[in-house]
């Protein structure tokens, strides 16, 4: 089953006493806006954001925190769509993969979704 556990961002001390416990820090970078629609004519803003932490929900939950939840992730608050329009194009870890063998990083791209705007 699903889990109903919701993510929450807490950038002031308001925020802070809406949890229990420590929260966990995370870092993420917006890097590009641009205004898009998507198929069913929703009006949309494709966002490129960067990750340095990987906390879970991150991104759903910096976004939804910041009055931009995803298009249709509805436990973040996201308009109701026929899909979740998040897409993770992009993975990149500083290691390097086993198969490298170099040490360089190890970068893994995944193309957008053909009904992509």
């Amino acid at each position: 089953s699903k889990s109903k556990r919701r993510m929450r961002a807490v950038s002031t001390d308001s925020d802070r006493k809406k949890i229990r416990g420590e929260p966990v820090r995370s870092v993420s970078e917006i890097l590009t806006v641009k205004s898009l629609s998507t198929p069913s004519g929703t009006s949309i803003a494709d966002v490129e954001i960067r990750i340095e932490t990987g906390v879970h929900h991150q991104i759903r939950a910096t976004l939804s925190h910041l009055g931009a939840p995803i298009v249709g992730d509805s436990a973040y608050g996201g308009a109701s769509e026929k899909r979740t329009w998040l897409h993770s194009w992009k993975l990149v870890l500083p290691f390097g993969g086993a198969s490298s063998g170099d040490g360089a990083p190890l970068e893994i791209v995944a193309p957008l979704p053909r009904d992509w705007p």
